[in-house]
């Protein structure tokens, strides 16, 4: 009898340890975000992913975004990994951090946790989607 005790304590222990996971989706998405406080708008703001050949591919067009505004849901119909954004705020620009992709969720790329960003050539399809 003190062992099934045993064995009902441990198991309801591993139970209340199990980490919840976060929600699925039948999809691959993601939103690109600029918290409220971030007195910043970025014009033109773009999605692309680099292939295998170097080259920077479009995926959409988000328009301008401003502070405390977050993009439609874009739902991704390609297999990629990560996702880069562009903006033409103070000239054609990429944020250096990739948006890693996590398969089966909404993703959210958060514009005021990557401030950093590099000039790009906007004509160039090996710096700027096409």
């Amino acid at each position: 009898m003190k062992n099934l005790i045993y064995i009902t304590a441990i198991a309801l222990a591993c139970f209340a340890c199990k980490k919840e996971s976060e929600p699925t989706q039948d999809y691959t998405s993601f939103a690109i975000k600029i918290n409220d406080g971030d007195q910043v708008t970025l014009p033109n703001v773009v999605s692309g992913y680099f292939d295998g050949n170097g080259y920077c591919w479009k995926i959409a067009e988000h328009g301008t975004l401003s502070m405390g505004q977050t993009t439609e849901e874009t739902i991704l119909t390609i297999d990629v990994d990560s996702i880069y954004i562009f903006s033409d705020y103070l000239g054609s620009s990429r944020f250096n951090n990739p948006l890693i992709i996590k398969k089966n969720k909404k993703n959210t790329f958060n514009v005021s946790e990557n401030p950093l960003a590099i000039d790009v050539n906007n004509l160039d399809s090996l710096q700027y989607p096409q």
